[in-house]
């Protein structure tokens, strides 16, 4: 709840640079769910494990180490299988999912992957928690994910509460979908090798339309998180297979597939509407015209600053405090926070480019 400032900013930088240098996919995923098992691990590997800390933590004094640690798990598993799997697995907490075919055992099985690092689940409201890695010339401190030297495993928690622990399990993926290669480690760094791999149904046509929809105002499955039962349907499921198999045979080319989708002709169409064509379509499901949508505030923002000329295009480094409306951040901040008070920076700061 007090949503104190941790150390981690160089993570967000190393997200930003790895889409601008066109960072093939299957890389940037490897690299963030488990760069620290790699053979040999790079600085910048490291940090790309930040991506494991981006999650809860707590100082509080009664909190339960064994409660929060299945809480932090949980997260864990929920936000890996929407991003990557697009599947709502925090569903088969405390059951066997209601609608697909997963089970509890496959959660905690997934959960697994991610209770063996050496994180401590009470952070001391400190904003380096350890473990952490210096970079840059001024050994900046930022946050990182390490394995601990132990077997990963899991306790299936009857009705999902701690207090109930029952069957010990290894690491493993959901039951219905193909295993994990007998050549990888049941670890994190055999988790991400598998989402990956060429024989995952899943991760190319989650990641590809999450930008189709990036594009187009909405995916080609509307619901980009849930590809299960009650999803949304795909509205043209060929279309959806075609790109999937060209990201993966591109190499996991990002830029290559933003290149092919914004050259289409679809894409390209101009956003003139007909009577006849609301009236057979009128959600455009099926793109027969070009997409009108919101813009998002931040793109909002740019686009006024650009054409004010005063946007400021400098990336990376610590974050910085632009303007605020008065009153907007103390009526989210906790007054016990360390963010509990905003101070505006000063020139260019101010005008500094958005992240979206």
């Amino acid at each position: 709840e007090l949503d104190d400032y941790r150390s981690i900013w160089p993570y967000r930088d190393y997200v930003v640079d790895a889409y601008n240098q066109n960072m093939p996919f299957d890389r940037f995923t490897i690299e963030q769910l488990a760069g620290d098992l790699l053979p040999q691990p790079t600085v910048e590997q490291l940090v790309a494990t930040g991506f494991g800390r981006n999650a809860m933590s707590t100082g509080e004094g009664g909190a339960i180490e064994d409660e929060f640690a299945a809480i932090a798990a949980q997260d864990r598993v929920q936000t890996v299988a929407a991003a990557w799997m697009g599947l709502t697995l925090g569903c088969a907490v405390c059951h066997d999912h209601k609608f697909d075919p997963i089970t509890q055992r496959d959660f905690y099985r997934m959960a697994a992957f991610f209770r063996n690092t050496t994180q401590n689940v009470f952070d001391d409201n400190v904003p380096v928690p350890p473990p952490f890695v210096n970079v840059g010339a001024d050994a900046t401190p930022t946050l990182v994910t390490q394995e601990r030297s132990s077997e990963p495993f899991a306790y299936v928690l009857a009705r999902g509460s701690y207090t109930a622990p029952g069957e010990r399990v290894t690491p493993g993926v959901p039951a219905v979908l193909p295993q994990l290669s007998s050549e990888d480690p049941a670890n994190r760094l055999g988790l991400a090798r598998w989402l990956v791999a060429p024989t995952n149904p899943l991760t190319a046509r989650v990641v590809i339309n999450r930008f189709w929809a990036e594009l187009f105002g909405a995916g080609i499955v509307r619901t980009p998180e849930n590809f299960g039962v009650t999803g949304a349907q795909p509205t043209n499921q060929p279309l959806l297979d075609w790109l999937a198999v060209e990201l993966v045979e591109s190499g996991w080319d990002i830029k290559h597939m933003l290149r092919v989708m914004l050259c289409s002709a679809t894409y390209r169409q101009a956003a003139v509407h007909t009577s006849a064509g609301d009236a057979k379509d009128p959600d455009n499901a099926l793109l027969w015209h070009g997409p009108r949508f919101r813009l998002d505030a931040e793109l909002i923002r740019d686009q006024a600053l650009a054409a004010s000329g005063l946007l400021r295009k400098t990336i990376g480094g610590p974050p910085v405090r632009p303007y605020q409306p008065p009153g907007i951040w103390e009526a989210v901040a906790s007054d016990e926070s360390t963010t509990a008070s905003y101070t505006q920076d000063t020139g260019d700061a101010l005008f500094r480019r958005s992240l979206y």
